[in-house]
């Protein structure tokens, strides 16, 4: 029975976590056509610095928009076919400083292009300020910038 006692925490522990996920407004992938976003969120103060730039290789190129109220659209080419970047963005707006990390679950394609929407950003894009996004890849770090509003 001592097996049973060890395993019943265990059990008990993973399927609170699974309740306490369910609860999160994640968007529906057939929904959107986007991937939702995962970010982790923290004190400007405590937070992992964001990577260095490092230069654009040769015919890579990044490209930040805005495409609605909370929303920016990260387009780049020159990737490699097949990788999947990892986007660190940075907000200094007015009196809001914060750090944000998503993983996007699609790849660059196969012509090497990345198109990432990422949404859930309303309470950062109605501020006045700057946005910093930094996109690690298989060859270093693409930056650019974004002033807000």
């Amino acid at each position: 029975m001592e097996p049973v006692k060890v395993i019943a925490p265990i059990y008990l522990a993973l399927l609170l976590t699974s309740c306490s996920l369910a609860g999160l407004a994640l968007p529906d992938r057939q929904q959107t056509g986007e991937a939702p976003m995962v970010t982790s969120l923290q004190e400007a103060g405590e937070a992992t610095p964001m990577p260095e730039c490092s230069p654009l290789p040769a015919g890579m190129t990044i490209h930040l928009s805005r495409v609605s109220p909370g929303a920016i659209l990260i387009e780049m080419a020159g990737l490699t076919p097949g990788e999947t970047p990892v986007v660190f963005v940075y907000i200094a707006a007015e009196d809001l400083e914060a750090r944000l990390t998503a993983y996007p679950r699609d790849p660059a394609g196969e012509d090497s292009s990345f198109v990432y929407t990422m949404r859930g950003l309303s309470q950062y894009l109605e501020k006045t300020g700057e946005m910093s996004v930094r996109v690690i890849h298989s060859r270093g770090v693409a930056c650019a910038e974004l002033s807000i509003p």
